[in-house]
């Protein structure tokens, strides 16, 4: 996590095995999601204040894209499949 006007890292999150192919956030809560197959969503308190709430795990294939509002997260995967 970077601030913006200083250009200072705040934060590094480690949590997947392989690369993070994307990532959103708004409003306190960011999802990202992996070639590992996975999808972690994060609780963001603040810029240092991040915690790992839960992991989606159900692709075949590297999670390529996620996004998601107030009642639900998709994703689309190398699979074929959106979920």
């Amino acid at each position: 996590v970077w601030d913006v006007v200083s250009g200072e890292v705040l934060n590094t999150l480690i949590h997947h095995n392989e690369a993070v192919l994307h990532l959103r956030f708004c409003n306190g809560l960011m999802v990202t999601c992996s070639k590992d197959r996975s999808i972690a969503v994060w609780d963001m308190a603040s810029a240092t204040d991040i915690s790992l709430r839960r992991v989606l795990v159900g692709h075949r294939a590297a999670v390529n894209v996620v996004d998601f509002d107030d009642k639900y997260i998709v994703s689309a995967s190398g699979d074929r499949t959106i979920k």
